[in-house]
């Protein structure tokens, strides 16, 4: 029966932001226990989700107001899909390194072809959209860049970070306490598609630009920061 399964297809689910979790893990749930029999894998979810982006795109590029909007809705129902791709493939247990490496290369292209858009509509009516566009794209990579760093070798081993945490004191513990609690870690693919949308419901797509520089560069500044600190902390425990 559908629907029947969706305690057990939750707990495929992966952490992520606050966004992702609460509003779209629902729906992709929904999405896997409908398709769970069917012929449908997941690539084939990574693919759709691609698609649907790119036709985002194109009402970013060369629509009204109400189009971008509308992209806006694409948007969140081709991430519904990139949640959808993993958990169907952890419930079948048909993971897959070919799936994993399709998943990470159309997420590049989805950041890329988005950034792209609102650069190439910002372009009509300001030159120096493409620097401005650039820059995102720089500081959107680099995050990533290093939250794959992180996962595929960790800042801190598992011994380094317990004395870190006991040697962690003032207001930058209590800062790393409350960002555990909300589940903040880097500027994560859900946080981005809600600015895009507030940002394209406001129609300040030139506003759009200067806040993922501006967040984008204190999340980047927030990771070193951590590294430097950690980095310090452990120097002194050696001592």
């Amino acid at each position: 029966m559908v629907f029947s399964d969706l305690d057990q297809i939750r707990t495929h689910t992966r952490p992520s932001d606050w966004w992702t979790k609460y509003f779209l893990h629902p729906v992709s749930i929904c999405l896997v226990s409908i398709l769970r029999d069917s012929k449908i894998t997941p690539n084939h979810l990574t693919l759709i989700g691609t698609i649907v982006v790119f036709a985002a795109c194109s009402l970013i590029c060369f629509g009204n107001h109400l189009s971008m909007i509308a992209a806006a809705v694409f948007l969140h129902i081709s991430l519904v899909f990139d949640c959808a791709d993993g958990q169907l493939a952890r419930y079948r247990h048909f993971e897959s390194r070919v799936g994993e490496w399709l998943d990470r290369c159309t997420d590049k292209i989805k950041d890329f072809a988005i950034i792209y858009a609102f650069t190439f509509r910002y372009s009509q009516v300001n030159p120096n959209a493409w620097m401005l566009g650039f820059c995102c794209f720089f500081i959107l990579f680099f995050i990533d860049f290093l939250g794959f760093m992180n996962r595929l070798s960790p800042f801190l081993s598992t011994k380094e970070e317990a004395l870190v945490e006991k040697k962690e004191t003032g207001f930058v513990k209590r800062l790393k306490i409350y960002k555990a609690k909300i589940n903040y870690r880097l500027f994560q693919i859900g946080e981005q598609y809600i600015a895009y949308t507030v940002f394209i419901i406001l129609n300040r797509i030139d506003l759009l630009f200067y806040f993922i520089i501006a967040y984008g560069s204190l999340t980047i500044g927030w990771v070193i920061f951590n590294i430097y600190r950690e980095a310090r902390l452990l120097t002194r425990e050696e001592k």
